[in-house]
């Protein structure tokens, strides 16, 4: 009787202070990013929306 009573004495244990350590919180990341075009070679980039020609020089530029 006095193993058994050690035993989940132990396991009792080792559950607490794993839920101690895990239940701090959840902590969440996010991305964000922003796309910019620019029309006359990347001297001035712009967020709005536009409409290219066919055939009509872009450059692209994706920030953090």
């Amino acid at each position: 009787m006095k193993k058994i009573k050690s035993a989940l004495t132990s396991v009792l244990i080792i559950v607490i202070a794993t839920l101690s350590l895990t239940a701090c919180g959840e902590v969440t990341y996010t991305a964000e990013s922003g796309f910019y075009y620019s029309s006359d070679k990347g001297h001035s980039y712009g967020d709005g929306a536009k409409e290219y020609a066919v055939g009509e020089t872009v450059y692209p530029c994706v920030s953090e």
